[in-house]
């Protein structure tokens, strides 16, 4: 699997993802595989994105997702930007997710088509991690300013684009059948009214 960075500045960078048992989580914390927080002497198995969710404080969870929290007109602009993402998901060819989220990885509003059975708020926790380190590797190259990034895998991209000054950001997985320039073409030309509908 790899991972394309791309910035404002010089280049993209694309990386190999590889599984890793020393894996920072949020707050500071080093993440514990099932078999540590069961006092299991450490193998070699991959890290399992679901202990590593299950870590998070509860304190730390928001309920923005349910719109529990929402204030007022809130709500109204909620609802705006879901139906942004349904009017891009008609636009996507094998689109099987997309969602607007915070830096945090919380999901503000997301959208599956019919069937899709993708896990868009468990991904948001984790691409929100990874856009931070990609971030952060960015600014230690000097690449100019991160723009989106790309993960690829055997069966799907995900292409993750800053919005609203970087204080959210917009999701979209598809299957590998989709034609990315039309992905990232359409994250481009929704990014100024998404970015507006962003709850304040």
């Amino acid at each position: 699997d790899t991972v394309a960075i791309r910035t404002k500045g010089l280049f993209t960078t694309r990386v190999r993802l590889c599984y890793t048992r020393g894996l920072m989580w949020p707050f500071g914390k080093k993440a514990k595989t099932s078999s540590e927080a069961e006092g299991r002497q450490p193998g070699s198995e991959p890290v399992n994105a679901w202990d590593l969710v299950s870590q998070i404080p509860r304190h730390e969870l928001s309920d923005r997702a349910t719109g529990d929290n929402e204030k007022e007109g809130g709500v109204e602009m909620t609802e705006k930007l879901r139906d942004l993402l349904q009017e891009m998901a008609g636009e996507v060819d094998g689109l099987l997710a997309i969602c607007v989220a915070g830096a945090d990885g919380e999901p503000i509003a997301t959208y599956a088509p019919p069937g899709s059975k993708w896990n868009m708020e468990l991904s948001a926790a984790q691409l929100a991690q990874l856009i931070k380190l990609a971030r952060t590797s960015a600014d230690k190259m000097h690449a100019g300013e991160l723009e989106d990034t790309l993960l690829t895998t055997a069966d799907s991209y995900v292409l993750t684009k800053s919005l609203a000054n970087n204080s959210v950001w917009l999701g979209m997985a598809t299957s590998r059948d989709a034609v990315l320039g039309m992905v990232r073409l359409i994250a481009k030309t929704y990014a100024g009214r998404l970015s507006e509908a962003v709850p304040k």
